[in-house]
């Protein structure tokens, strides 16, 4: 049924800003739900708020159901609520008795850290043969089958036949997410559709979607969004698709360039230019700085020149590496680009789709008003892994895995794409604080304004991240494009870190740099206009579909 009684205007700032961001990811929505209990448990006019922060927190469940603790929460706290049905109570006391961590817990937990996928595997292995009744082998052996892309793997492990109805349906969780990950759309919708419990609707609209059955997609998310109306990846899904936001193209609306910056990446950069000439460039100028390679570099670039078109290539060359935001630099402010509406960042080492710059185009010919547009970045070599989306600026508080010296986190940024495989979850264009500078175009007039990038963040990471919040506070906001999808070579910098714990040396001092420069004061504000930006968007959302 409709939950007639949300009203975004009577959430408190925090809370909204958790829910406008994103309506997935698990850790993401545990932590919007505690942030309700904490607001309910301290003022008697936000008791409703408990309820908000069960319904959020139980999808958070949805998406790992295999979660011990999660469930363990749950009903401790529907003791005080009474929000579960008799059904999915009796599922979550199963997942509490049937999911406990074996002695060897740790281990897994850091051979998943560590990459070791074979031990991995025989430790996997080896748990569901003596234990296949126990939901943590099948959790894991979930995230392994994700992490290496290997799904047959996982749908030939032995399933104990011991007549358990419950525990079928949540080993089957695992055996969905795979099969719509490899493409089996039939066969992950049967599995998605037998699961006992709610929760996992974009999912089974996405298989939908891909089998043809658009009526029958669009319908059920149009159901789920009324019930959930806090849901607003979900909401921008449904929206894309009923919009037709997915099949827009336009090339950027003046003249364009397109700026690479690179050393010593010879054999990634050769694959980012055969990359580059094929696709269409609408006519855009290409500008590369080779920014004092001593590798192959060199040959790389005027090997590609030819394939670009001679006429619409400018070649640079810096006697020296002068680092990513004086590269950038540079390039800005080339005699050859003074004429120039929109400038196009590529880093060196991406692959691009055929029509990457009209996607941009579509997005800015959607939100004119942005300071900058980006996309949906995916690993190269595993590109169900969503690097970067649209990310929304957060409260100082969830900011705590980057804060070096503790108290110094300024702001926080959601990340809930990197919580969860690319289902297609994320295919929308909408508002948001910041997007990834590995694609990333601006209007050369608001980029002079700017400043440019900051010389500080030398030699890379956070100028970009820099660049948007120093034009949110100027009034600007930048635009994910959802649609455009762009595989990226190198990880990102807290990818590196949430697999190793440590963050590399130069990052780190970056970030430490991020939160001195952007106070928590000009971070509160931004975050406050971004909300309204936001707040905004979902509204005319809503109201284009009737909702």
């Amino acid at each position: 049924m409709p939950d007639q009684s949300f009203d975004w205007a009577a959430l408190t700032p925090d809370i909204a800003s958790g829910l406008a961001a994103a309506g997935t990811g698990t850790a993401h929505l545990l932590g919007v739900g505690q942030r309700c209990y904490d607001k309910a448990a301290k003022a008697p006019a936000y008791a409703w708020l408990f309820g908000l922060g069960f319904d959020v927190q139980l999808q958070a469940w949805a998406l790992s159901p295999c979660d011990a603790a999660i469930a363990g929460h749950l009903l401790a706290l529907d003791a005080r609520l009474s929000r579960l049905s008799p059904d999915l109570s009796a599922i979550l006391e199963y997942v509490c008795a049937h999911a406990a961590e074996p002695q060897g817990a740790a281990y897994v937990a850091r051979l998943h850290r560590l990459g070791e996928r074979e031990k991995l595997r025989t430790m996997i292995g080896r748990g569901i043969a003596t234990e296949g009744g126990n939901l943590f082998w099948w959790a894991q052996a979930r995230q392994a089958a994700i992490e290496d892309a290997d799904w047959d793997w996982l749908l030939a492990l032995p399933e104990p036949d011991d007549g358990d109805v419950i525990g079928a349906a949540l080993r089957r969780f695992a055996r969905a997410d795979v099969a719509l990950l490899a493409g089996n759309d039939d066969a992950a919708l049967t599995a998605y559709a037998a699961l006992p419990w709610p929760g996992l609707e974009l999912r089974r609209g996405e298989c939908l979607l891909r089998m043809g059955r658009r009526d029958e997609a669009l319908a059920l998310w149009r159901d789920t969004v009324r019930a959930r109306p806090w849901d607003v990846t979900l909401l921008m899904r449904l929206h894309a698709e009923e919009t037709g936001s997915a099949s827009r193209l336009c090339a950027p609306q003046g003249r364009t360039a397109v700026l690479l910056y690179t050393w010593n990446k010879a054999e990634s950069l050769r694959r980012t230019l055969d990359s580059l000439a094929r696709t269409d460039l609408c006519g855009a100028q290409v500008v590369i700085l080779d920014n004092g390679s001593t590798d192959a570099t060199p040959g790389v670039i005027a090997s590609a020149v030819g394939s670009l078109g001679t006429q619409g290539v400018t070649l640079l060359r810096a006697p020296v590496n002068v680092g990513a935001p004086a590269a950038r630099n540079w390039l800005l402010h080339s005699p050859e680009l003074a004429d120039c509406e929109f400038l196009v960042y590529l880093d060196d080492d991406v692959r691009l789709p055929r029509d990457w710059l009209r996607r941009l185009g579509a997005g800015s010919e959607l939100h004119p008003a942005a300071s900058a547009w980006g996309c949906r970045v995916v690993c190269a070599d595993a590109p169900h892994h969503v690097q970067h989306a649209d990310m929304h600026i957060l409260p100082a508080p969830a900011a705590q895995q980057l804060d070096l010296v503790p108290g110094t986190a300024t702001f926080a940024l959601s990340r809930p794409f990197a919580e969860e495989p690319d289902f297609g979850q994320f295919a929308y264009v909408r508002p948001c604080t910041s997007v990834t500078g590995c694609c990333h175009m601006f209007r050369r007039e608001t980029l002079v304004s700017a400043g440019g990038f900051d010389l500080q963040f030398s030699p890379s990471q956070f100028d970009d991240l820099d660049l948007d919040l120093r034009l949110g506070r100027m009034g600007g906001y930048a635009v994910y494009q959802g649609h455009l999808r762009v595989a990226h070579e190198q990880g990102t910098a807290a990818a590196v870190f949430s697999r190793s714990g440590e963050m590399p040396y130069g990052p780190a001092g970056n970030i430490y740099k991020l939160y001195r420069k952007h106070a928590m004061t000009d971070m509160d504000l931004l975050r406050g206009q971004m909300l309204a930006v936001v707040l905004d968007d979902i509204a005319a959302r809503r109201a284009a579909l009737g909702l």
